[in-house]
Formats: structure tokens, C-alpha cells, sequence
């Protein structure tokens, strides 16, 4: 990128000047632009006994963003600033911790792997979505039942222009939302096992996913409806 040597791997995520001011400016420790062993997986395995778990998840997605700025630079002569650099590799890793949140959230609730009756004169709408992404068909699956466990109302239907399995989650939380307001029930809790998609509904703040905008609409649908919850249920447990 730099062409101002041999571009080994090395040379590319730490030696080439554009790499090591990323480095730098990142704040990265002195174990990782301080180590002068030429192999890379020398290198990481140096890095990786010196850091904590999460400098050194950090690490790695900055070095992924390095090779994407050595890709963006050798294809297309484009070279993106360091600083946006470790702005968008911030921002990855913190995407990144949310999907894969395994502490409490606001709002969740964790369940043990059965499904239970809700409480005395509460609704339980049970959500799920699933998507194939060899016929690239979505559905979505809700069944809503009483604190008898008698059913109340169920559906199943196909969606169109669903891209990925996120969304289809996305997509069964609302329909279940939209369902109890439909029916027009009081005190229902809406579960799935899409932690990810509870997690983001119950903190908008943190959510810098691309599937943020799909959830805009159910968060202002739970603003108004604060009787609705939202809660997470293990999939062996989410009973459809």
C-alpha cells in the first residue's frame, strides 16, 4: 500500500508507515507496535498473552479495518483517514459486543428452557422468524395464549423483501406487537429468542446496527404502549 517495500503480512498490518500511524493514533500498546518479530503469528501470539480479552478483540477488528483500507487503496485508489479508520473499527467492535451481550438487559427477562403460563390474567404471545437463505423466503410464526395456556389467536405468513435472518426476527417481534394491540390486550408479554433483537428494542441508544431503522416503528409503538413487554425466552422454551 505504502510501496515502499515487499508487501509481506506483517509489513502490511504493522511495519507499512499508513498501518502503524492507525496503530498509533489507536492507542495501541507498546507489545503490539513495539514487537519487532518478523512473523505474524508470532506477533499475535505476543499480543494476545499481553492484552486483555477485550484490547485484544479490539485489536483484531483494527486490523481488519487496516486491510480493508490496504484493499480500498490497491483496488480503487481510494485511501480513507486514519482516524476514520479506528472510528469505524470503534464502531464495529461495539456493534459487535452488542450482538453478543450475554449480560441483563433493561426489559429481559430470561427464562428457564420451558415454556410457562403467563401470570394470572396476562397474555403470552410467543414470536419467531426464520429465514433460508436458499430460497431466500422469510416467515414469521405467533402463537398467543392465555395464563390458562389455551391458544388465543396464532399466524404464519411468508415476507416479502426480507434480506437476512435478522430482519425476519425484527420482522416477528413487531407482528407480534402489532397483534396485541390488534386484539386489543392489556398487560401481554410479547418473547422470542432473538436476544439480539430484544437487546436492541430495550436500549436504543446503544443500537449503531444497520437494522436499527427497521426497529424505529416498535420502539414508538412502545413508547405509547408501555403496558407491552418485550422479553427474551430460550429458543427450547419458545413454544409455537
Amino acid at each position: 500500500m505504502c510501496e515502499q517495500a515487499i508487501e509481506t503480512t506483517i509489513h502490511a498490518f504493522r511495519e507499512c508507515p499508513l498501518a502503524r500511524e492507525v496503530l498509533v493514533i489507536g492507542e495501541c500498546p507498546n507489545c503490539v507496535t513495539g514487537n519487532t518479530t518478523t512473523s505474524t503469528k508470532e506477533w499475535l501470539h505476543h499480543a494476545v498473552e499481553n492484552l486483555s480479552t477485550e484490547k485484544f478483540d479490539g485489536l483484531i477488528v483494527l486490523l481488519w479495518k487496516i486491510w480493508n483500507r490496504r484493499n480500498d487503496k490497491v483496488h480503487n485508489d481510494t485511501l480513507t483517514r486514519s482516524r476514520a479508520t479506528i472510528e469505524a473499527a470503534s464502531l464495529l467492535q461495539r456493534e459487535f459486543c452488542m450482538a453478543h451481550a450475554t449480560e441483563s438487559r433493561p426489559r429481559i427477562a430470561r427464562q428457564t428452557p420451558i415454556w410457562r403460563k403467563p401470570i394470572a390474567g396476562m397474555v403470552k404471545i410467543n414470536v419467531d422468524g426464520a429465514y433460508s437463505p436458499t430460497s431466500r423466503h422469510a416467515t414469521v410464526r405467533i402463537v398467543a395464549r392465555d395464563d390458562d395456556g389455551m391458544v388465543l389467536a396464532g399466524l404464519a405468513k411468508h415476507l416479502e423483501g426480507i434480506q437476512n435472518a435478522g430482519l425476519a426476527e425484527a420482522a416477528a417481534f413487531h407482528e407480534g406487537i402489532q397483534l396485541e394491540i390488534d386484539m386489543g390486550w392489556t398487560n401481554a408479554n410479547v418473547e422470542g429468542d432473538a436476544m439480539d433483537i430484544v437487546n436492541r428494542l430495550g436500549n436504543p441508544d446503544e443500537d449503531i446496527s444497520t437494522i436499527r431503522v427497521h426497529l424505529e416503528r416498535d420502539r414508538r409503538i412502545l413508547k405509547v404502549y408501555k403496558d407491552i413487554t418485550i422479553n427474551y425466552v430460550n429458543m427450547v422454551a419458545n413454544s409455537i
